[in-house]
């Protein structure tokens, strides 16, 4: 697989879901700790043009970013498409 442009593949963070109804307290808590998960997302893999982010950086992306990426299944796990220029900060 070669990503082609400006382009970053992101793996998208697994959420776990209580099969358990939780309380609000213990909700709002959960709901914190996987919304952390969304502001360090990992980089899979950067389209031949992406300078300045490797693979297995983690980089944070608007809201609006991640609500307009596209999303695509590559080895039977989804992937966040985005382009070089939604990427804020790198870590």
């Amino acid at each position: 697989m070669i990503l082609k442009g400006k382009r970053v593949l992101l793996n998208r963070p697994h959420i776990e879901k209580s099969p358990i109804e939780l309380t609000p307290e213990v909700q709002e808590k959960l709901d914190k700790d996987n919304f952390a998960k969304w502001t360090q997302l990992e980089v899979f893999d950067i389209g031949e043009e992406v300078t300045g982010i490797n693979v297995g950086d983690k980089v944070y992306i608007s809201k609006s970013g991640i609500e307009h990426c596209e999303v695509i299944e590559i080895e039977n796990n989804l992937k966040l498409m985005v382009n070089e220029n939604q990427i804020c900060l790198v870590w």
